[in-house]
């Protein structure tokens, strides 16, 4: 151990200038890591998480560091080029690095202010293999319903107690409650298993002549194996399979379990959605698709960026789709935005249909847990290979970016206006490729004028896609001077004579019309 003491600088999501320096226990000395989470006072009586910037063994000058409370991760759930990301967006965009922390990081892992705790409503009363300090805080709450952080330090007579309350909690001995809760709280399913001394034929024979007179009990444990049989983990059915989806009631179950038959177990279980069935469809692209998507593969090799001008319904879509593959197959990770307004069913689906259980959506319309559960999925051996999100899944972990297509990239909505950082999705994407050296694509039918102007003067790569898929043609557009229909006096209201023309003869064709407004 070194005879330095050692110090952190702790990023805090409040929009306040800087980090934050706290000194690091002696205890906690060999396992602060950069992008881990930490538990700091601030303040009086508040207690934060922040997220570690930097190690040193600097003491501030002007003041007295604090202690570092707690530690709440094994590893670290953000990267050092995450971090360098921050640091961008905070010097671009003119912002606090706790502004930036508000913005990329799910408020599930994020714990703020003060703490209640009281003892677990599970909780039976065992005291075999409780540690002196898990008996001392157990014995406070014991006086109280509830017990804030603070009122058990002083009790306890002890100040860094957050891991003794982490352990308390994941053994169901006391909860937290409100302001320093964990927000993120693991799906939970319950799951059925045959007990362990009925693994012999033999045995489960005599359970069914025993179950004759039971047939309630008996089609539910004849259920139970036919499942048991054809589930992905051999030997093992879910309730929601077992109850809900065959039909056998709880009374049936519960009877099983009561004569020793069936185990009952909760797990957690992951709220993303099962991809493994998915089939996998290939495309083929026609002739015009083919030129632009060559056109796209030789621009990428020159150009850190390229902008594909594609009309309406011109299969951008399936122009994206090759392109994806390519880059899976080098084993890169493939980010795919577009505004929170396209992000619908259909698009989902096509992804899915093609690249299956690789791919992962994240966007804000999803619950915080299901954020935190592609965040942490993230920083697996094993993350999505693609993901599919609004502008804040540019802040999400990744491994090994390689490619970034920013869909319908004249789309206002890719631009934060409030509250900070008041980043635009394409100029952060912009770093974010740099940074990886990744590769950026953007696409659409009515390019911002500044990505126009950029292909045009070649800074980026400009590709054409100017024939719609299937050869379908576009509309007849007709322009109406409404300046002149005023001056020749022919308006009616808000409508021009030419308009009530083409009204009259669609009606009279007993056609349907639909007139478009801009404005509610």
């Amino acid at each position: 151990m070194s005879s330095y003491a050692q110090f952190v600088e702790v990023i805090l999501p409040l929009p306040l200038a800087g980090t934050f320096t706290y000194r690091v226990p002696r205890t906690l000395e060999q396992e602060v890591q950069i992008g881990k989470r930490v538990t700091i006072p601030f303040g009086r009586r508040k207690l934060y998480t922040g997220i570690i910037h930097q190690i040193h063994d600097r003491p501030p000058t002007n003041y007295q560091a604090k202690y570092v409370d707690g530690l709440l991760d094994d590893e670290p759930v953000i990267f050092d080029d995450q971090l360098d990301f921050w640091n961008w967006m905070r010097q671009y965009y003119m912002c606090h690095l706790g502004d930036v922390m508000n913005a990329a990081i799910p408020s599930g892992l994020k714990l703020s202010s003060e703490s209640r705790l009281t003892i677990h409503p599970d909780y039976d009363g065992s005291l075999d293999d409780l540690e002196p300090e898990e008996m001392d805080i157990l014995e406070a709450l014991q006086t109280s319903d509830f017990l804030k952080m603070d009122e058990l330090a002083t009790l306890v007579r002890k100040t860094h107690l957050h891991r003794i309350i982490r352990l308390m909690s994941d053994k169901r001995i006391v909860v937290q409650y409100e302001e320093l809760q964990h927000k993120f709280k693991p799906k939970k399913e319950i799951i059925y298993r045959l007990a362990d001394w009925l693994e012999e034929k033999e045995k489960l024979e005599e359970i069914f002549d025993t179950l004759n007179r039971a047939p309630k009990q008996l089609e539910a444990l004849m259920q139970f194996l036919q499942c048991s049989r054809t589930s992905k983990e051999k030997g093992i059915v879910k309730r929601q399979i077992l109850v809900g989806d065959n039909g056998i009631s709880d009374a049936a179950v519960n009877a099983l379990l009561k004569k020793d038959i069936l185990v009952k177990q909760e797990i957690e279980a992951t709220r993303l959605v099962d991809k493994s069935s998915w089939a996998k469809h290939g495309i083929i692209l026609t002739e015009n698709q083919d030129k632009a998507f060559d056109q796209l593969s030789h621009a990428l090799v020159d150009k850190d960026a390229v902008l594909l001008h594609g009309i309406t319904g011109s299969g951008k879509t399936e122009i994206y789709i090759q392109l994806i593959q390519e880059h899976l197959a080098n084993g890169n990770q493939v980010l795919y935005l577009l505004p929170e307004i396209a992000l619908t069913t259909q698009i989902v689906h096509r992804l899915q249909e093609h690249f299956g259980e690789k791919v992962g959506i994240y966007h804000s319309k999803m619950s915080d847990n299901e954020r935190v559960e592609v965040w942490k999925k993230q920083l697996t051996n094993e993350p999505y290979q693609i993901i599919l999100g609004a502008r804040s899944s540019l802040f999400l972990p990744f491994k090994k970016l390689g490619f970034v297509i920013l869909d319908e990239e004249h789309e206002h909505t890719f631009k934060q206006h409030d509250p900070a950082p008041r980043y635009h999705a394409r100029d952060a994407a912009a770093f974010l490729c740099k940074q990886a050296g990744a590769k950026l694509l953007l696409g659409s039918a009515t390019p911002s004028i500044e990505a126009y102007y950029n292909g045009k003067r070649d800074k980026i790569g400009l590709v054409h896609l100017n024939e719609r898929y299937g050869g379908i043609q576009l509309p007849h557009i007709e322009l109406c001077d409404l300046n002149i229909e005023r001056k020749a006096e022919t308006m009616k209201g808000p409508f021009s004579s030419q308009l009530l023309q083409r009204i009259t003869e669609t009606l009279g064709r007993k056609q349907q019309v639909i007139i478009f407004q801009n404005r509610r």
